[in-house]
């Protein structure tokens, strides 16, 4: 997958730089515009420029071939006018996403924890294409998941990461009583210290008895090995046992932001 590194500013009516989109591959045919500086909830973006960058989008992602771009935003004052502006040009609104920050440092460990971890690896018990099929099944019934992600690419792609953890080992499953239960994957910049836990889930098979706490504690082990210090998390605002585990573990609210799709370019 070849790397993309388009920036795209977003000025406000009087021209000044406010807000800045990042255009990358999150896997084959999908990409993604994100907000990577802050983006203040009270910045008032010139809505021509916004919609000029939203098409620059649409243009790039027609000429690379993609079936779907999507876009995460914060939207503060003007979240009618930008939505407005985001439907008249073809996106569909996904989801809204709550956005959680910790430090890691102050976050619990897995110290009793029920789980047995084991990461991929070529030549150990579970290799890449075993781990897409159990992170396909742990994404059944996920808000943050779409039908059209194929399990396999996302995360060759999340292990294609140029300036996070990108190690096999940054993905694991969680065994428990000898069957694969539990998928984990996460990742820290360990430069800046900035930290994720991508994706973590739980097979259906195993839901209901209270695993998702040990999974995200088994994040934050692995992030802490890798070099991070501060952790950034989010779900769907629909998705309540996330945002419970993230209320109970300490975290912290940062802010909202909504998801958009396109997926025609004509």
């Amino acid at each position: 997958m070849s790397a993309i590194d388009d920036r795209l500013m977003l000025r406000d009516p009087r021209g000044r730089v406010v807000g800045e989109l990042s255009f990358f591959p999150a896997q084959k045919g999908v990409y993604y515009a994100v907000a990577p500086r802050s983006q203040r909830a009270d910045d008032l973006l010139d809505l021509e420029d916004f919609r000029g960058v939203l098409m620059a989008v649409a243009a790039r992602c027609a000429r690379l071939g993609a079936r779907s771009v999507r876009v995460r935003l914060v939207f503060g004052p003007q979240g009618r006018e930008l939505a407005g502006i985001l439907t008249a040009l073809g996106w569909g609104k996904l989801l809204e996403r709550v956005e959680f920050s910790a430090l890691l440092a102050d976050l619990p460990d897995e110290r009793g924890g029920p789980l047995t971890w084991t990461p991929i690896s070529p030549t150990g018990p579970v290799d890449l294409s075993q781990a897409a099929i159990l992170l396909g099944q742990a994404a059944q019934g996920d808000p943050d998941w779409l039908a059209e992600d194929d399990p396999c690419q996302v995360l060759e792609a999340w292990l294609a990461e140029r300036e996070l953890y990108a190690a096999p080992d940054a993905v694991q499953i969680g065994l428990l009583e000898g069957r694969p239960a539990a998928v984990v994957v996460a990742q820290a910049n360990p430069k800046t210290g900035w930290s994720r836990i991508t994706y973590m889930g739980v097979l259906p098979g195993f839901r209901g008895r209270g695993l998702g706490a040990w999974i995200q504690r088994r994040g934050f082990s692995m992030l802490r090995a890798q070099g991070g210090r501060e952790y950034h998390g989010g779900t769907a605002s629909t998705n309540a046992p996330m945002l419970r585990l993230f209320g109970a573990h300490g975290c912290r609210e940062r802010r909202r932001m909504e998801e958009w799709m396109l997926a025609r370019f004509s």
